[in-house]
């Protein structure tokens, strides 16, 4: 059966959601001419080349790491891990008794403060790296990575983790992005 384009277009947004701008873009094709679809081809190659080129997703990497897994790594310090709860700390431990205490990895801040600022993400080639501590918190990647904690025997407590809430938020961000960029490259034209 074949709808009316919008009816169908309600159709797949509802079933596809952003994924039926695409197929919108492709539908729409099927009733363009020679000449129209030989532009929209052009307009759809040069969109490709310019997303592929060389840090071409940084600032919606970057909108990512300060509008999500940043937020995300501050909550997993506040409710001590998350999906799963970290193992406490020893209550005999001398730096803690020293520091007087507190929520498991936040004696001191320090760890919190470095593991949330935006110098830990470095993006390149379209690809974001997490990481780059300072020497004064040379531990949080310790406890943050599991072969490293079991190597140096102390508990895998992982702090920077994409929990499952994060996705559609970081989804959201991609999107956005995406429509911005077909909104730069496609331009329908009718001869």
């Amino acid at each position: 059966m074949i709808l009316p384009l919008d009816q169908e277009k309600d159709r797949l947004s509802s079933q596809w959601g952003w994924y039926s701008n695409v197929v919108e873009l492709l539908m729409m094709t099927l009733i363009m001419d020679d000449r129209a679809l030989q532009l929209f081809s052009r307009d759809m190659r040069q969109m490709a080349t310019d997303i592929a080129g060389t840090n071409r997703m940084r600032q919606p990497l970057l909108e990512v790491a300060k509008e999500v897994l940043i937020p995300s790594i501050n909550k997993n310090f506040q409710v001590g891990g998350r999906p799963k709860r970290w193992e406490p700390a020893l209550p005999i431990s001398t730096y803690r008794e020293m520091h007087g205490g507190g929520p498991t990895l936040w004696v001191t801040g320090k760890m919190k403060k470095a593991a949330t600022k935006m110098a830990r993400f470095k993006v390149k080639n379209n690809v974001m790296t997490y990481g780059n501590f300072p020497p004064t918190v040379w531990f949080a990647m310790v406890h943050d990575q599991a072969d490293i904690a079991r190597r140096a025997n102390v508990p895998h407590r992982p702090f920077a983790l994409i929990q499952s809430q994060d996705i559609p938020k970081i989804e959201a961000i991609f999107m956005r992005w995406y429509e911005k960029m077909v909104n730069r490259h496609i331009r329908l034209r009718y001869p």
